[in-house]
Formats: C-alpha cells, sequence, structure tokens
C-alpha cells in the first residue's frame, strides 16, 4: 500500500512541477520578448510606441521641432496611412506647421512624391539630428498618372523627413549641416 501511494505522490509532484516549469516558461516569454524587441529596435522604433502611448487630446502635433531656434510644431506620421497620404490631408500649413516622418530603420533612402498635395513644401532630410539635404519648393502635380510624378529621395541614408512650407527653408536660412531637435 505504502508504494501505491509513493508512486501517486510521484506523480502528482511532476505534475505541479511541470505546471510550475511551463509558467515559469511562458512569463519568461511574456517578460522578455518586448525586452529584446527594443534592444534590437532603432530608437525611433521605441519613440514610436512611447507617441502612440500618449494622449493626444492635449497636443493636436505629435512633436515640436527646433532648427536654429525656430520652434516648428509638426504633426507626426506615425500609422502606414499617414505615411501614404502625408500632408495631402491638408488643404494648407501655417508656417509654424509640419510633418515628421520617424523611420525605423536608420539607413534608408525614401522616396516622397507629391500625389493629392494642395500646395507647395519643402522637404528637410534629416540624418541622426542633422540636416542633410533640402528639397526646396516642391510642387503638386494635379493631374498627372502615378508614374509621371516626380520623386523626391535623398542622397544619403536618412532617419527623419520633416515637410514644411514651401520657402520656409530659405526665409529661415536652413542649410546642410543645421541641428535638429526633437521634443515629443
Amino acid at each position: 500500500m505504502q508504494l501505491c501511494s509513493q508512486v501517486r505522490f510521484d506523480a502528482v509532484a511532476r505534475t505541479t512541477m511541470n505546471k510550475n516549469v511551463i509558467i515559469f516558461v511562458l512569463f519568461s516569454v511574456a517578460v522578455l520578448s518586448p525586452l529584446i524587441y527594443f534592444a534590437k529596435a532603432s530608437p525611433h522604433t521605441h519613440i514610436r510606441s512611447i507617441i502612440s502611448a500618449t494622449s493626444r487630446e492635449d497636443n493636436p502635433y505629435g512633436a515640436t521641432v527646433y532648427i536654429k531656434d525656430y520652434k516648428i510644431n509638426a504633426y507626426l506620421a506615425q500609422t502606414p496611412s499617414q505615411f501614404t497620404k502625408g500632408l495631402s490631408v491638408k488643404n494648407s500649413l501655417s508656417p509654424n506647421e509640419g510633418m515628421l516622418f520617424l523611420f525605423s530603420e536608420t539607413n534608408i533612402r525614401p522616396s516622397f512624391w507629391m500625389k493629392n498635395m494642395k500646395f507647395a513644401i519643402d522637404i528637410i532630410w534629416i540624418s541622426g539630428n542633422t540636416i542633410v539635404q533640402i528639397d526646396k519648393n516642391a510642387q503638386p502635380e494635379p493631374g498627372k498618372p502615378d508614374y509621371q510624378l516626380t520623386r523626391y529621395t535623398p542622397t544619403v541614408p536618412v532617419d527623419m523627413v520633416l515637410e514644411v512650407t514651401a520657402g520656409l527653408s530659405d526665409k529661415k536660412s536652413f542649410e546642410i549641416g543645421d541641428r535638429v531637435d526633437i521634443n515629443f
């Protein structure tokens, strides 16, 4: 009889131990997976997650951008739809407004176009918080088929793009090499 009790006890102990191991493994995966993801992701991926988690009710802009002490309130392109449409959903911008595109990759040369745009813009290409290129006075091209639209691409890899009202870069004397500071 004692042997039967011992076998039953060993089976219960093994089952309990197996459940504890499974719980530990699941808990470890749940806790460590986000840490591993953010360790591999670029700084902007983490920033985008923080921005998405914050309330946008107090401030319709997602960021404040400073170039040469000039303040630009920037909408953030965070979703695939916002990346595709950009400022084409706006009829105009005030001189202190823009749209900031953050890229999770740091070694890319994205291509922009003026599809469905209603006003001209300056496209400021940024790498490591420094202006590396400015495409000035990019004009809307109404009626052109997509394959004929002008493509704007930086000559070097970038991690951010800021779109502002056409002429602002000249008016404020923005230049290649200028530092760009961003507050989220």
